[in-house]
């Protein structure tokens, strides 16, 4: 079931955010990286990265309940 969540909110992404779920969570053969790592590749900041998985989380949570 929550893989199912996963893939609701996924589609629910823009392409910034899909990049930090698919790497959080390895999802689609996607190589898990740390959130240092997903922000060198992405150009934003560790701690942007981390707001939006924050964001992510949240929404996640919501359709949880």
């Amino acid at each position: 079931i929550n893989e199912m969540w996963t893939e609701l909110i996924y589609n629910d992404l823009d392409p910034t955010d899909k990049f930090i779920l698919e790497h959080s969570l390895g999802l689609y053969n996607s190589p898990t990286l740390s959130t240092a790592e997903i922000a060198k590749k992405l150009s934003i900041s560790p701690s942007a990265v981390s707001q939006r998985k924050a964001k992510i989380q949240e929404m996640l949570d919501e359709r949880w309940q």
